[in-house]
């Protein structure tokens, strides 16, 4: 429906002096309205724009009561996953970590070990946890190469996006490794490139993620004492051949 509201996209790689430039630039156009895609001091930085007047809506997990804010369950993601590679007999599997996203990472961390230990194994012997050394399909194949140079044992890999999933199954089968009989692979994100090339992974509902994000912040715009809000949406776990 149209709400005569004017949009500007603003990306800024995470680099927290671009982000800033862009804040600054979108006030002097008078736009006292944003959306914050949820990252490292993220909160922090949405309450004091909140107290210089301007209505913010955090598009991921945000701690702070006087934030509202919409995200995918990345926990949900996580367990999803390895309940799904122990169903299929995977008894050491790697969970790679994104080591600019702490925050996720310990959600991730959480959600892996409680359901390993729900199926009544031990997460210090079944999970084996890694800081990947770079983004996207490069950190994924530079993540597997360390484990395989050190002679790491695993029977299956999770990442935290499909980039970098890709980037591994790519590196594995450089080695003649096969996967999934020797090693299962699993992403996040389900892209069209995990899909090209087979990649297990997690459906998040982004679309629905900026939807509810926009609703919110228009609500604010309506009554900026009303209530804040979280929500958290569902994922689905997408099997393909790395995983099967």
């Amino acid at each position: 429906r149209r709400t005569d509201v004017e949009a500007l996209t603003a990306f800024t790689d995470g680099d927290h002096e671009r982000l800033l430039g862009a804040l600054n630039a979108f006030e002097r156009l008078g736009m006292h309205s944003i959306i914050l895609e949820s990252g490292e001091g993220t909160d922090q930085l949405a309450e004091s724009l909140t107290s210089r007047g301007m209505a913010v809506v955090i598009a991921g997990a945000s701690s702070s009561s006087r934030l509202s804010a919409a995200a995918v369950d990345d926990e949900a993601a996580c367990r999803l996953v390895i309940e799904h590679l122990l169903a299929d007999g995977r008894r050491r599997i790697v969970l790679a970590h994104d080591g600019r996203e702490s925050g996720r990472s310990a959600q991730r961390s959480a959600a892996a070990r409680a359901a390993v230990s729900e199926a009544g194994l031990d997460p210090d012997t079944v999970l084996v946890e890694q800081l990947l050394p770079g983004a996207g399909a490069a950190g994924g194949r530079a993540g597997s190469e360390f484990l395989l140079d050190r002679r790491v044992r695993f029977d299956a890999l999770v990442f935290p996006d499909d980039s970098s999933a890709v980037g591994a199954w790519q590196n594995l089968i450089a080695h003649d490794l096969a996967v999934p009989a020797d090693v299962a692979v699993v992403g996040c994100g389900d892209s069209p490139e995990s899909a090209a090339v087979g990649v297990s992974t997690v459906r998040l509902p982004l679309h629905a993620v900026g939807y509810h994000c926009a609703e919110m912040l228009l609500a604010q715009r309506r009554d900026p004492r009303g209530a804040r809000m979280k929500q958290v949406l569902p994922v689905e776990l997408v099997i393909r051949t790395t995983s099967r």
